[in-house]
C-alpha cells in the first residue's frame, strides 16, 4: 500500500548544491580563463593576440588586453614546471624559458580554474580532462594565438588600455569532435546524467560539440557566463579566409576516451566511456522471462486440458456402454430374490431386512452412523425387488446355500466381514452413543447447559474488553515476519532512517486546450504548450501551493507547521523545505511573497527544464529540481513542455520512533482536510497524505457496517421461516422459529466473540477480514447444522414407548457426529491453513478454526437446549467440461493487488490512484545495501565497488551501470549514485579537503574563502587508506558542496554512510547503500518482477564483493519503500497451492476417521472440493478477479464451506443400504438436498447485499467470490456429486448393514438400545 510513498521521490538523493551560485561560478571560472586568454590577431605567423588583463566588465569580470607583439619568456622555474603539468604541449622537453603568450599570473589563474571541472567529473576521465584542457592551454599560453583568434569587438578603457569586447574561435571540426566525444559519456552530479548536460545549458540532454561550445562563448546577457561573447566556427577545412585574413583552426590531436594519456596510465572507466566497458559489464545478463508455453502454436494450457476432457469424456462414453450391456445376474420372483452364488441361486427375502418401527421415508435428513436397509412400500409390491449382484447384497457371504425367510442372514455377514469394517463400525458406534446420552442429558437439564454455555462464552469474549487491537498497518497485515524484504526493510530502516513521509498534489486543468506561443531555443519559435502552462493557471496553482506551505496545526500547546516537519536536506545552514512544483524554477522571482511571473516564464521553464543545475532555476532549498518529470505528468518522449498535469511534493521527514512521527500525522490530517474542502473551476485536483491508505482503510471498514447488518437481517429472516413449519401466511409468526433463528445467529455472533476473546487475551491482534469474513464463514457453516438438526426432528416419528427425550437423544446421536464432521473438518483445514507465513492469512485461519470449535460447542450446548424447550442428469461430462476448462485459464490469473481496490467507492483516493495511473512519470528509488562488515579503507577491497579508470571492470558500480543500460529487462534506470567514488574525487581535489590545525574539520566553502585559516589534506596521488581513509570520510559527510567543492557529501550521502564508533573514539564504516531508481512501474506485475530482478542482480554482486571466506555474513541486497508489499506475490502460486494443499489434506484425513476409516468416501469428497476450487479459480480468471492475500483466503474459506457442500451427501450414500449406487445416490440426495439447499445455499444468499457495499474489496473480493463459492458448491453437491457416487461411489461397510438390521429388529420391539458388536 505504501508505494505511493516514493513514485515522485527517486531523485531526492541526489540533491548536491546549497547556494544559488555552485553551478554557475563553476562555468564561470571556465569563462574567465578563456577570455582573459584571447587578444587580436595582428595577421602575422607565431604571433599573440593578448598579454595580461586589463579590468573588469559590468559582470565584474576580467577583460583580456589587446597585445600584438610575440610571444613572451617564461622565467620562473616554478611557473614553467606548473605549465608543463597542464599544458605539456606548450613546453618542448628541454626548454627551460618557454616563449608563450601568458604570464605567472594567468598560469596560476589557469590552474586554479582548471581544478572545478576536474572535481565535477571530468578529472575521473584523463583523456577528456586532457582534450579539455587544451582548449584552454591553446587559447590563454599558445604563441601562434593570431592563427586561431580573430578580434570582432574592442573597446578601450581610461585607465586599462584597450580591451576585448568580442570574439571569433576557429576550430577544427575533427578536434571538436574528439573533445566532445571523449567527454559526453562523463557522469555529472546526478547519477545517469551526464556531466555536459549541466555544462550545455539550455541543451542540456540534447547537447551537442557545437552547442555546448557556443553555450560556454555566450554573455550573461544570452544566458551564458562568459565576459564577452565567443564565436566558436568549427569547420573542417584546413584554412578560413575571412576579411582578407587566413586563419589556420586550432587542431592539437585528441584522445579518445579509451585511450590513456600516457603509456601505462589509466583510461576512462566504464563509469564515464562506453569503449572503455568490459564484455562482461556491457554483456550483462538476467534471466529470460519465460514464453508462455504452447502447443502447436496454441495455448499449452488450453490444448492438454482439451485432451484431457476427450480421452476421460471418451472412457466415461465407453464405461457407460459397458454398464448398460452388462448382464445382472440375478432373478426375481414376487415376493422373492434368486442371487447366483458360487453354489447356486440362493434364495432371499427382501422384507426380513426392511426398516420397521421407524419410518425412514425420503424426507428424513441424515442417519449418519447406522445403516439402515429400506425398501419403500411401492417397491416391496412390485416386480422392483431385483437385486444385483454388485450391490450391496453381494457382499453376503456366498457359502450359504439360501436365506431363511423373515431371518437375517448373520452367518453370511459375519463371515465375510473385515477387520478393517469392524473398526470403522466401531468407531461410528461410540460417537453416535455419546452423542446420544449428550443430547439425553441437554433434553432433561436445558435451562442449566444454556446458562453455562453462555458463561463460558462470556468468559472468553472478555478478552475483547481488556486487550482488542485490529492490525491496519499493512506491513504487519500482509508481510510475514520471515519475510526477506521486511528483514531489509527493517534492516535499511535501522541503519540509514526509513523513507520520506510524501504529501503530494496532482492537478489538471478543466480547459484541457493546448496552445502555441513563443518561446525562443534553437531557432525554433513557436511551442506547442500543454494546458497546465496558461499563466492565469499557473498563478491559480502557486496559490494553492502557498496555501498548502502555510497551514499551522496546533496540537499541545504548540503550532504545527510545515517547516517544523518537511524535509530540509541542507539544514541548519539552508532551513529552507524541499518542495517539489515548477515554482521551484522561479525562486529568484518571488520576493515578499507576491505571486508573479516573468513575461518570458515559458522560456524560462524550457531553459530550466532542459539545465535544472542554472543559476537562475535553482530551488529555495538551494538545489535543483531534478529530474523535471517528478514536477509535470501525462507528456510523452520528454517533451515536458507538452505537460497536460502538474505535481506538487511536499517531502517530510519519517522516524521510526511513532512518536516522533505525531506532529507529521497531526499536520497531514489538516492537510487532508484542507485539500477535501478545495474545489476551483479552473482545476481538478487529486491528492493524499502519507496517512492516506490506513486512514481509508479503516473508514471503508466502518462504512459498511449497515450493509452487512442489513444482509444479517435478511440471513436471519429466512432462517426464522424456514425452519418453521409455515402452513398459512396468516400462520406465519405462529409457524416459523424465530426464536431458533435468533438463537442460530447469536451463537454465530457469540462463536466470533469467543474466539476474538481468546487470542484478546494471548496477545494476536485481529484484522478487518477476521471481522468482516469469519462471521460470514460461521454462518454458512453453524446454520446449515441446525437445519439438519431441526429438520431431522420434524421428520422423524417418535417409536413406540419413547418419551420426547429419548427421541431427541436418537435423533442427536444420529445426526451430531455429521455436524461434528463437518465442523472439525473445516476448523482442521483452517488451522492446518495458519502454517502459511503470511500474517493476514495466518491470523485468519487461527480465528476461523478456533471459532467453528466454538461454533458447534454452542450448538450442541446453547442450540440444543433452546431447541429443546422450542420442541415442547447430463451432469457428469458437462461438469468435466467446466473443470477442463477452469484449468485452462487458471496460470492466466492475474497476480496482486491493485491500490485502488482497497479504497471505498466514494474515496479521494481513487482520484490520486487514476491521477498517479495517467500521469506518473519516474519510478521509485531502489537502494543496494551493503551490510555490515565491508572492509572499505582497504584498496583492494574499494577496487571492487568504484568506477575509477583504476578500478575493476567487474565493480560493484559497474554491474549496476551494466543493469541499468538494459532497463527494459531489469527494471533498473540508471547507474547509482556512488558516495565512494564521490569520496575518492573529493580527496583528490585541492578544493574539498581541509583541515585546521588543530586536525579537525574545515568546510571547504569557508576555507576557500579564506574564512578560516585552513590546510588542504587532499591526496593527489595515492589514496587513503585504513584509519586515515575514516578519518577524511567524517570530513566528507559534513561538507556542504559548494562552487568550489562540487563534490562534498552532506547532501547527498549524509545518510548513504552508517560510521561506527568504536571504544578508541575512532570511527569505521558500517553498512552503505547505493542509490538508483526504478524505471516507472504501474501494474503489480511490474512492481514484483522489479524486486526479482533487483535480488538477482544483488545476487551476483554479493558473490563480487566477497573476497574470501570470511566473509560469508557480508550481502547485498536491494531495498525500495515497495518491494516489502510485493514480496509474497514473488512466491503466491507455490503458497496458494501449499495452502490449498494443507487444508485438503486436514479435510481428507477428518472425513476419512470419522466417516468410519472410509477411505472412498473421504477421497470422493477431496475430488469434489478439487472441483468446486478449480472452478472458482476459473471464475477468478474471467471476473478478473487477481490473485492476492484476499482471494487466497477467500480460497480457504471455499474449501472449508465445499466441506459442508459435500460431507453430509457423502455420508448418506455411504450408509445407504439401497441396491445400487444409482439408488443410493437418489436416496441420498432426497434426503438431504433439501437441507443443503435452505441450510447453505438460500441462506448465504444475504451476502447478495454485499454488491452494494462501498468497499471495493467487499465488491469484487467477497461478493464475487462467495457467490461462485455458494454457486458452485450447491451445483457441486446436488448435480454432480450425486452423479458421482452413482458411477464410483463406495461400497457400503458390511459391519455397519450389520448392526442396522439388529437395530431395526430392536426398534420394531419398540426398545431403545444399542446392538452388540460382532466379536472381532
Amino acid at each position: 500500500m505504501k508505494i505511493l510513498n516514493c513514485i515522485s521521490l527517486p531523485y531526492l538523493n541526489t540533491m548536491r548544491v546549497p547556494e544559488a551560485k555552485v553551478f554557475s561560478s563553476t562555468l564561470t571560472l571556465f569563462f574567465i580563463t578563456l577570455s582573459v586568454s584571447l587578444s587580436l590577431a595582428n595577421g602575422k605567423e607565431g604571433h599573440c593576440v593578448w598579454y595580461g588583463t586589463c579590468g573588469q566588465n559590468e559582470y565584474g569580470k576580467d577583460l583580456p588586453c589587446l597585445y600584438e607583439g610575440p610571444p613572451k619568456p617564461l622565467t620562473d622555474n616554478e611557473t614553467v614546471a606548473a605549465l608543463k603539468k597542464i599544458c605539456p604541449e606548450l613546453v618542448p622537453d628541454g626548454q627551460d624559458e618557454p616563449h608563450v603568450c601568458c604570464n605567472e599570473d594567468q598560469i596560476e589563474n589557469l590552474i586554479v580554474n582548471m581544478r572545478t571541472p576536474e572535481a565535477l567529473g571530468f578529472g575521473r576521465c584523463p583523456s577528456c580532462i586532457s582534450n579539455f584542457r587544451k582548449t584552454f592551454c591553446q587559447s590563454t599560453c599558445s604563441p601562434k594565438q593570431n592563427l586561431f583568434l580573430k578580434v570582432i569587438s574592442s573597446e578601450k578603457s581610461p585607465k586599462d588600455g584597450e580591451r576585448i569586447t568580442g570574439l571569433q574561435y576557429f576550430m577544427s571540426k575533427r578536434f571538436a569532435d574528439g573533445l566532445f566525444a571523449s567527454c559526453k559519456d562523463v557522469e555529472g552530479l546526478v547519477p545517469g546524467s551526464p556531466l555536459l548536460e549541466l555544462m550545455c545549458g539550455i541543451w542540456g540532454p540534447e547537447c551537442t560539440a557545437q552547442r555546448w561550445l557556443d553555450f560556454m562563448g555566450s554573455t550573461p546577457s544570452a544566458g551564458g557566463f562568459s565576459p564577452f561573447q565567443i564565436l566558436f566556427n568549427i569547420t573542417e577545412k584546413p584554412t578560413v579566409t575571412v576579411d582578407d585574413k587566413t586563419f589556420t583552426p586550432m587542431n592539437e590531436p585528441t584522445l579518445k576516451c579509451s585511450e590513456a594519456v600516457y603509456l601505462g596510465g589509466y583510461a576512462c572507466s566504464c563509469r564515464d566511456c562506453k569503449d572503455s566497458c568490459s564484455v562482461e559489464t556491457l554483456a550483462f545478463e538476467v534471466p529470460e522471462e519465460k514464453e508462455p508455453w504452447k502447443i502447436i502454436g496454441q495455448d499449452g494450457m488450453v490444448v492438454l486440458m482439451s485432451i484431457i476432457f476427450a480421452v476421460l469424456a471418451l472412457v466415461i462414453f465407453v464405461g457407460y456402454v459397458y454398464t448398460c450391456n452388462k448382464e445382472e445376474k440375478f432373478v426375481c420372483g414376487a415376493g422373492e430374490v434368486f442371487v447366483h452364488t458360487s453354489r447356486g441361486l440362493v434364495h432371499m427375502n427382501p422384507h426380513a431386512i426392511t426398516a420397521t418401527g421407524v419410518d425412514l421415508g425420503s424426507l428424513e435428513e441424515v442417519e449418519p452412523l447406522r445403516s439402515k436397509w429400506s425398501i419403500d412400500s411401492s417397491q416391496r409390491h412390485s416386480g422392483d425387488n431385483c437385486i444385483s449382484a454388485s450391490s450391496t447384497i453381494s457382499s453376503f457371504s456366498q457359502h450359504e446355500d439360501k436365506v431363511k425367510t423373515n431371518s437375517t442372514p448373520e452367518n453370511q455377514i459375519s463371515d465375510d466381514i473385515s477387520c478393517f469394517e469392524k473398526l470403522g463400525a466401531i468407531t461410528e458406534r461410540i460417537l453416535e452413543s455419546l452423542f446420544s446420552r449428550w443430547g439425553m442429558f441437554v433434553a432433561n437439564h436445558p435451562l442449566s447447559v444454556i446458562f453455562l454455555a453462555l458463561i463460558v462464552s462470556l468468559l472468553l469474549g472478555l478478552g475483547l474488553v481488556f486487550s482488542f487491537k485490529v492490525t491496519t498497518d499493512p506491513v504487519d497485515l500482509w508481510v510475514s515476519h520471515n519475510s526477506q524484504a521486511r528483514k531489509d526493510m527493517e534492516y535499511f530502516n535501522k541503519h540509514f532512517g526509513p523513507f520520506y513521509r510524501v504529501e503530494q498534489i496532482i492537478i489538471t486543468p478543466t480547459n484541457n486546450e493546448s496552445f502555441v506561443a513563443e518561446a525562443d531555443k534553437d531557432g525554433i519559435s513557436n511551442y506547442t504548450w500543454g494546458p497546465v502552462f496558461r499563466k492565469e493557471f499557473l498563478l491559480e496553482v502557486l496559490d494553492l501551493q502557498r496555501k498548502v506551505e502555510s497551514l499551522v496545526i496546533s496540537k499541545d500547546g504548540k503550532n504545527i507547521s510545515l517547516p517544523d516537519i518537511c524535509l530540509a536536506p541542507l539544514a541548519p545552514e539552508n532551513k529552507a523545505c524541499v518542495v517539489q512544483s515548477v515554482f521551484a524554477y522561479f525562486h529568484s522571482f518571488f520576493k515578499s511573497g507576491e505571486a508573479s511571473l516573468p513575461d518570458n516564464y515559458l522560456s524560462h521553464i524550457l531553459d530550466c527544464t532542459s539545465n535544472g543545475y542554472q543559476f537562475h532555476c535553482l530551488a529555495p532549498y538551494g538545489g535543483p529540481l531534478i529530474p523535471p518529470a517528478v514536477a509535470f505528468g501525462g507528456f510523452e518522449n520528454n517533451t515536458l513542455h507538452t505537460a497536460s498535469a502538474l505535481v506538487i511534493t511536499f517531502p517530510v521527514n519519517n522516524y521510526n520512533d511513532p512518536d516522533l512521527n505525531k506532529d507529521a500525522l497531526a499536520w497531514e490530517n489538516l492537510f487532508v482536510n484542507f485539500m477535501k474542502n478545495f474545489s476551483s473551476p479552473n482545476m481538478n485536483v487529486a491528492f493524499k497524505a502519507e496517512r492516506s491508505i490506513e486512514d481509508e482503510l479503516e473508514r471503508g471498514s466502518h462504512s459498511d457496517i449497515i450493509t452487512v447488518a442489513i444482509s444479517y437481517v435478511i440471513m436471519f429472516a429466512y432462517i426464522a421461516i424456514a425452519l418453521g413449519e409455515v402452513k398459512s401466511c396468516k400462520s406465519i409468526l405462529v409457524d416459523s422459529k424465530i426464536s431458533l433463528g435468533l438463537a442460530g445467529v447469536v451463537i454465530v455472533l457469540l462463536s466470533v466473540i469467543s474466539s476474538l476473546g481468546i487470542f484478546c487475551f494471548v496477545g494476536v491482534p485481529a484484522t478487518l477480514i477476521i471481522i468482516e469474513v469469519i462471521p460470514f464463514l460461521v454462518l454458512a457453516v453453524g446454520v446449515d447444522n441446525v437445519f439438519i438438526l431441526v429438520q431431522a426432528y420434524q421428520r422423524d416419528e417418535r417409536l413406540p414407548h419413547e418419551t420426547m427425550q429419548e427421541e431427541i437423544g436418537r435423533v442427536v446421536g444420529e445426526v451430531a457426529p455429521s455436524m461434528m464432521l463437518s465442523s472439525l473438518s473445516m476448523s482442521s483445514c483452517f488451522f492446518i491453513g495458519a502454517l502459511t507465513e503470511m500474517p493476514a492469512v495466518k491470523l485468519f485461519a487461527l480465528y476461523a478454526g478456533v471459532a467453528l470449535i466454538i461454533n458447534f460447542f454452542l450448538q450442541m450446548t446453547c442450540f440444543l437446549g433452546l431447541f429443546i424447550l422450542d420442541a415442547k442428469r447430463q451432469e457428469l461430462l458437462a461438469f468435466l467440461a467446466w473443470f477442463c476448462s477452469s484449468m485452462a485459464v487458471i496460470d492466466k490469473i492475474d497476480i496482486g493487488f491493485d491500490q485502488d481496490l482497497s479504497m471505498p467507492e466514494d474515496s479521494y483516493m481513487l482520484d490520486y490512484f487514476k491521477y498517479l495511473y495517467q500521469y506518473l512519470s519516474v519510478g521509485p528509488p531502489v537502494y543496494f545495501v551493503i551490510t555490515d562488515g565491508y572492509n572499505y579503507s582497504d584498496i583492494e577491497h574499494q577496487n571492487r565497488l568504484c568506477a575509477l579508470p583504476s578500478c575493476r571492470n567487474d565493480s560493484l558500480f559497474l554491474q549496476i551501470k551494466g543493469a541499468a543500460d538494459i532497463s527494459e529487462k531489469t527494471y533498473i534506470a540508471a547507474q547509482p549514485a556512488s558516495w565512494l567514488d564521490d569520496y575518492l574525487d573529493y580527496m583528490k581535489s585541492r578544493q574539498c579537503c581541509f583541515e585546521q590545525h588543530n586536525k579537525t574539520f574545515c568546510p571547504s566553502y569557508a576555507a576557500n574563502n579564506d574564512d578560516l585559516e585552513c590546510e588542504s589534506c587532499a591526496k593527489l596521488q595515492m589514496r587513503s587508506v585504513g584509519s586515515e581513509f575514516n578519518h577524511y570520510l567524517e570530513y566528507f559527510l559534513q561538507d556542504l558542496p559548494n562552487e568550489y567543492c562540487a563534490k562534498a557529501g552532506k547532501a547527498q550521502f549524509s545518510s548513504a554512510v552508517q560510521l561506527i564508533s568504536d571504544s578508541n573514539n575512532s570511527v569505521r564504516v558500517g553498512a552503505t547503500h547505493y542509490m538508483t531508481y526504478h524505471t516507472i512501474l504501474k501494474t503489480s506485475k511490474d512492481f514484483y518482477k522489479a524486486l526479482e530482478l533487483s535480488r538477482y542482480i544483488s545476487e551476483k554482486l554479493t558473490e563480487q564483493i566477497r573476497t574470501d571466506s570470511t566473509e560469508s555474513d557480508l550481502r547485498v541486497f536491494p531495498y525500495s519503500i515497495v518491494h516489502v508489499f510485493y514480496e509474497q506475490y514473488l512466491t503466491m502460486w507455490p503458497d496458494t497451492l501449499k495452502s490449498l494443499g494443507f487444508s485438503l489434506a486436514a479435510i481428507f484425513i477428518v472425513t476419512f476417521l470419522l466417516l468410519g476409516l472410509d477411505f472412498f468416501s473421504a477421497a470422493i469428497i477431496v475430488i469434489t472440493i478439487v472441483m468446486i476450487i478449480i472452478n472458482l479459480m476459473g471464475l477468478m480468471y474471467w471476473w478478473n478477479i487477481s490473485l492476492n492475500a484476499v482471494s487466497l483466503v477467500n480460497l480457504v474459506v471455499a474449501v472449508g464451506i465445499s466441506v459442508e457442500f459435500c460431507s453430509h451427501l457423502t455420508r448418506l450414500f455411504a450408509i445407504s443400504p439401497a441396491r445400487t449406487r444409482t439408488k443410493r445416490a437418489q436416496d441420498a440426495l432426497e434426503r438431504i438436498g433439501s437441507s443443503i439447499l435452505s441450510g447453505i445455499t438460500l441462506t448465504d444468499c444475504g451476502i447478495l447485499v454485499l454488491a452494494f457495499a462501498k468497499s471495493q474489496i467487499f465488491q469484487v473480493f467477497y461478493f464475487r467470490m462467495y457467490v461462485g463459492i455458494i454457486a458452485f458448491g450447491t451445483l457441486h453437491s446436488l448435480i454432480f456429486l450425486p452423479v458421482f457416487l452413482s458411477v464410483i461411489g463406495p461400497p457400503v461397510n458390511r459391519q455397519k448393514l450389520y448392526d442396522h438390521i439388529h437395530l431395526q429388529d430392536k426398534n420394531s420391539q419398540g426398545k431403545i438400545t444399542h446392538t452388540e458388536s460382532v466379536n472381532m
